[in-house]
């Protein structure tokens, strides 16, 4: 397996709303309280060139765990794809934690939620400790094809993620004057 750092941070912005920050560290931590990895999917809206977080869903049901990592039944994940396709969104990332630093394992680039292009997977460090406020830490990768990946690195996210509540004064961080941020959307 090999990464591909080819610098596509052209893709569209990611807005991820403060609930949604919340409810993922949240899990990350309470799973990490058992020194556990926690892992959820993310979906969410496409309007213009971004892609709005509506939701996230911790999978239920038959959890496989094992020295890799984490797992889940086909049930578990059949759950989540038809709660996401109920509410009218598409699956943009799945976002799990790690017990120390972020990096793509080799399970993580062979067993995605999907292969599809754009998905992108979210490793979280130290069980999600520091919360969206070290972002920096976090490792993002993009699926390209044929079970590639390319890794977002902090500058490029910064350009591509945006988070609620993380800007003085705006209410989207690198929004500053948008109509988005002004109307709250």
């Amino acid at each position: 397996m090999t990464f591909k750092h080819l610098g596509i941070g052209s893709g569209p912005r990611i807005l991820v709303p403060l609930e949604i920050q919340v409810q993922t560290i949240a899990h990350l931590r309470d799973r990490g309280s058992n020194h556990e990895e926690g892992f959820l999917a993310w979906s969410g809206i496409h309007r213009d060139s971004r892609i709005i977080v509506k939701s996230a869903f911790i999978p239920a049901g038959e959890v496989l765990r094992h020295h890799l990592g984490i797992g889940f039944s086909d049930d578990a994940i059949e759950v989540i794809a038809n709660k996401i396709l109920a509410k009218g969104e598409k699956l943009i990332a799945q976002v799990h934690s790690h017990p120390f630093e972020a990096f793509h394992s080799e399970t993580d680039n062979r067993f995605p939620l999907i292969h599809r292009k754009g998905f992108l997977s979210i490793v979280v460090p130290f069980f999600g400790k520091y919360g969206f406020d070290r972002f920096d830490y976090f490792r993002i990768y993009e699926y390209l094809q044929d079970n590639q990946w390319d890794w977002i690195g902090p500058e490029t996210a910064r350009k591509r993620f945006m988070l609620e509540g993380r800007g003085r004064g705006t209410k989207w961080k690198s929004l500053k004057n948008s109509s988005l941020a002004r109307k709250g959307s």
